[in-house]
C-alpha cells in the first residue's frame, strides 16, 4: 500500500514534459511523411533537450515536495519516513524520466511507420523490469532495492533502444547541430492540449489512489487497487 501511494505520486512527474513528448510524436510523423528528415531531426533534437531540461528541474524539486506533502497529510511510515521517502521518490522519478526518454524513441519508430517495433521495445522493457523486480522481492530486497532495479532495467533498455533507433534511422541523434528554440515553441499549443488531457486522465485514475492513500492510509489503497 505504501509503495502504491508513492508510485501514484510519481505518476504526476510525467506531466513535467508539458505535453511536448506527445506533440513531437505527431509533428515528426508529419515531417517524415513529407520526406523531411532534417525537419524531423530538428523537431526531435530541440524537444528532446527541452523536455530533458524540464524533467531534470522536476527531478530536483519533486521528491522533496512529495515528501513534504506526505508530512503535511500526516502520513507516517516506518519504512518511508524522512530522507527514505525522498530517496525512493527520487528513484521512482528517475525511472519516469528514463521512461520519457524512451517515449521519444518510440515516437521515432511511430513516425517511420514501425509502430510494432516500438511496441516490442516497450513491452520488452516492462518484462525486463518485472523480472528484476521479482528477483529483488524473492531475495527479500527492500523498496529501495526494488526502485533501483526499475531504474537499472529502464536505463539498460534506453541504451539498447537508442543504439537500435540511431542505426536504423540516422535522423534520430543527440547532437546540438539542429537544436533550436523555435521548433519547440511551435509545439506549445498542442503541448498544452496534451498536458490538459494527461491531467484529466491522471486525476481520473491515479488521483483516487493518491487522495485515498493520503487520507485513509495504505490498507484502503491496497483494497481499492486490487478489488
Amino acid at each position: 500500500g505504501e509503495w502504491l501511494i508513492l508510485n501514484s505520486l510519481c505518476t504526476y512527474f510525467f506531466l513535467s514534459d508539458l505535453g511536448f513528448t506527445a506533440a513531437v510524436a505527431n509533428e515528426t510523423a508529419v515531417r517524415i511523411s513529407r520526406n523531411d528528415s532534417r525537419g524531423a531531426s530538428k523537431v526531435f533534437q530541440s524537444n528532446f533537450y527541452l523536455t530533458l531540461l524540464l524533467s531534470i528541474v522536476a527531478l530536483i524539486l519533486f521528491p522533496s515536495l512529495g515528501a513534504k506533502l506526505l508530512t503535511l497529510a500526516g502520513w507516517h511510515s516506518a519504512l518511508f519516513n524522512g530522507y527514505r521517502a525522498i530517496i525512493l521518490l527520487g528513484l521512482l522519478c528517475l525511472h519516469a524520466l528514463l521512461s520519457q526518454r524512451t517515449g521519444l524513441l518510440y515516437d521515432a519508430y511511430r513516425a517511420e511507420g514501425e509502430l510494432a517495433k516500438g511496441t516490442m521495445w516497450n513491452n520488452g522493457f516492462r518484462l525486463f523490469e518485472f523480472f528484476l523486480l521479482c528477483t529483488v522481492v524473492t531475495l527479500k530486497g527492500g523498496p529501495l532495492a526494488a526502485a533501483l532495479a526499475l531504474v537499472f532495467a529502464r536505463g539498460i533498455g534506453f541504451a539498447l533502444m537508442t543504439r537500435a533507433v540511431k542505426h536504423s534511422h540516422p535522423w534520430v541523434c543527440w547532437g546540438l547541430k539542429e537544436v533550436s528554440l523555435r521548433p519547440a515553441l511551435e509545439l506549445k499549443r498542442p503541448g498544452l492540449a496534451f498536458t490538459l488531457i494527461a491531467i484529466g486522465e491522471q486525476l481520473r485514475s491515479g488521483g483516487v489512489v493518491t487522495v485515498l492513500g493520503l487520507i485513509m492510509g495504505p490498507v484502503p489503497v491496497v483494497i481499492f487497487s486490487t478489488a
